[in-house]
């Protein structure tokens, strides 16, 4: 090939990849997540309007300097887009096995935790005591209410199927904790900060229910990115907002958690 062929060529790819970087520059990454008080606020399909993970999401790419499209959908729905590269991630959420075959994840933005929740005047009723537990073969007695699409972690999943645990799933947080006041289920699993929002929000609710000193889990939160998505390419200056975040103190200020 001769050298002019080959130049023409060079300047036909750097014009190419100009176009694009400027498409690519002008277009906004697109997050998803979904309704899941005080995480995000809002309704199905539409962006939402406040929430600890929409704070989160805004502030980091603000930081990097790009746009970005938030919206709330179904979880399944959010994790299909994941599979299929239809948007490019997920705003705020935790890892496990499967999840980790279709995403890349950040570095951890917060941790919190997930606590056995119970009613104790009802527990204590048909169960003689309070609710304890140190192993999962200690919960084998109990109807144990969870979340459609929350991650209880890859030993819990096993240890359903290994000690033939008895679980009975909600679409919400809030069905479990009305189920557990009205003794359909025993115990339920549930993370201390949506519990809390949940019960500020439903007079009904509050002071009504106690966890076990023994949290189920601590819980690290991360944002992803679908395999599919070139935004996934963020991650690196997106990890060093992260620490700069955690370093100036924003993360605890949205968290509340500042003095």
């Amino acid at each position: 090939m001769r050298t002019g062929s080959i130049v023409k060529l060079f300047t036909l790819a750097v014009f190419l990849f100009a176009i694009s970087f400027q498409a690519h520059a002008g277009a906004a990454v697109t997050m998803s997540e979904d309704l899941w008080p005080p995480y995000t606020l809002g309704k199905e399909g539409t962006t939402p309007t406040g929430g600890i993970a929409v704070e989160f999401t805004n502030e980091i790419f603000k930081r990097i300097y790009v746009k970005v499209d938030l919206k709330l959908f179904p979880w399944r729905l959010c994790l299909k887009q994941m599979k299929h590269g239809t948007r490019d991630g997920l705003m705020l959420l935790t890892k496990n096995a499967e999840r980790s075959e279709y995403l890349d994840y950040t570095d951890v933005i917060m941790e919190d935790r997930d606590f056995i929740w119970y009613e104790p005047k009802t527990f204590n009723k048909k169960f003689k005591q309070n609710f304890k537990w140190e192993t999962f073969e200690d919960l084998k007695p109990y109807l144990i209410g969870q979340s459609a699409g929350f991650n209880y972690g890859d030993e819990f999943k096993a240890a359903v199927t290994d000690l033939n645990l008895t679980v009975q799933t909600a679409t919400k947080d809030v069905f479990n904790f009305k189920k557990l006041l009205l003794n359909r289920i025993d115990i339920f699993i549930c993370n201390e900060t949506t519990a809390k929002s949940i019960f500020n929000s439903d007079p009904k609710l509050k002071d009504k229910f106690k966890f076990a000193v023994k949290p189920f889990k601590v819980v690290q939160f991360h944002m992803a990115f679908s395999k599919k998505s070139s935004s996934r390419g963020y991650i690196p200056l997106i990890n060093k907002t992260i620490s700069a975040m955690k370093k100036d103190g924003t993360i605890d200020k949205i968290l509340g958690r500042t003095q």
